[in-house]
């Protein structure tokens, strides 16, 4: 795709999909809207590694698409390949992801034109967003917005929450009247610290109740991710319950949640007599933080995998992460899921429903006879899903 010709004998603007010899032109953008250190080099390596990992289409590097003048990159969208199971096989598919222009080029036709040349080329996409200029553009490109993802929050240390919790900052200004006026009554009068402290209590002793049924299953934090073939097992038995999903196999998980001393996710796994029935991936509080959450460290349970038609797995996964929540000094755990029988299991034990920011988009014009959800609830998304744990 080509746009026309600027006024004044200006270049054209060309997009294009990006190939290593657009690296340097890549590189430069790069460093001028995220990364400093980019160099040709690092992108053309980046592209193989990538291309190595594609399940999508194998040894291709993952499309990106890029807007270029004169030789100056001024817009640009990749993709992160998946697969997705419609409840009897899967198919390839991609995440939209990335979508970026130069400061001086955004709110004009740079962002939709990007975006038009990679929904031409990929048959079958989800994106994932929060603003509403994002969605609109999916919108406008033929996707279908399923809605919000729902979000869900467990207070471990409810005092300290309280305390420093802004509704407003946070867009939770939808919660009951009554329940914003007792929260800023409380922080006006000091009692925040000492009705958390017995609310933390009750949510702790109820949330234990609630685990019971999880009695003969060992719940606990692991050092590494299980073996892949363990984890294709797991995946095997949890997909027969989900109606469309990214296929989370073994490949998946462990390439999308590596592990190591800058890694900020940490996994808990489930066994019943020694068999691997569950997992989870909790994404650590952001060393920096989010100037809206005031101080509170918010961990993420940005993935869980297991059989939905045994809810005492999905208890003791959130028991294992709450243990881990308060060993890494968390204030609260941040769940979002799509599956209504996650929600079930949440609730259970003392998550609160906070409404959803991230909404999923869907297109697929494949031609193909998929099963894949017309409907949220037939999906099981995560915030681990198309990177989205990267914003809160």
């Amino acid at each position: 795709m080509n746009a026309p010709r600027t006024s004044g004998g200006a270049a054209r603007l060309e997009i294009v999909e990006a190939t290593d010899e657009h690296a340097a032109e890549v590189a430069e953008f790069i460093r001028a809207v995220w990364n400093p250190s980019a160099t040709a080099a690092s992108v053309i390596a980046s592209r193989s590694t990538a291309a190595a990992r594609n399940v999508a289409e194998p040894g291709v590097p993952p499309p990106t698409w890029i807007a270029r003048q004169a030789g100056r990159v001024l817009g640009y969208v990749t993709t992160i390949p998946v697969r997705f199971w419609d409840g009897e096989r899967s198919w390839p598919a991609y995440w939209i992801k990335g979508l970026m222009v130069l400061p001086e080029y955004r709110n004009g036709p740079i962002g939709y034109a990007v975006m038009k040349a990679a929904v031409g080329r990929l048959p079958r996409s989800g994106g994932l967003a929060v603003a509403s200029p994002a969605r609109r553009l999916f919108v406008a490109l033929g996707y279908t917005d399923l809605g919000a993802v729902r979000n869900w929050i467990r207070a471990i240390a409810p005092g300290r929450v309280l305390r420093r919790l802004d509704l407003a900052a946070l867009g939770l200004q939808n919660l009951p009247r009554w329940a914003q006026g007792a929260l800023k009554l409380a922080q006006a009068t000091g009692a925040a610290s000492a009705l958390g402290w017995l609310g933390g209590v009750f949510l702790r002793a109820i949330a234990a109740a609630g685990r019971l049924r999880a009695a003969g299953l060992l719940a606990q934090e692991l050092d590494e991710p299980p073996a892949a073939a363990e984890l294709d097992v797991l995946w095997q038995v949890s997909r027969t319950g989900t109606a469309s999903a990214v296929v989370r196999d073994g490949r998946y998980l462990r390439e999308r949640y590596e592990t190591g001393p800058s890694s900020p996710y940490r996994w808990i796994g489930v066994r019943r007599a020694g068999a691997l029935v569950g997992v989870g991936v909790v994404r650590q509080p952001r060393p920096d933080g989010d100037p809206r959450l005031r101080g509170i460290q918010l961990a993420t349970l940005v993935d869980l995998v297991y059989d939905s038609a045994e809810p005492a797995t999905g208890l003791a996964l959130l028991g294992a992460a709450e243990r881990l929540a308060r060993r890494i000094g968390a204030d609260a755990v941040l769940a979002t899921c799509s599956a209504p029988a996650v929600a079930g299991v949440l609730r259970r034990q003392c998550y609160l429903p906070i409404g959803g920011n991230v909404h999923f988009l869907f297109r697929d014009v494949a031609g193909d006879t998929t099963r894949l959800g017309p409907r949220l609830a037939d999906w099981w998304l995560t915030r681990g899903d198309g990177q989205a744990d990267e914003v809160f």
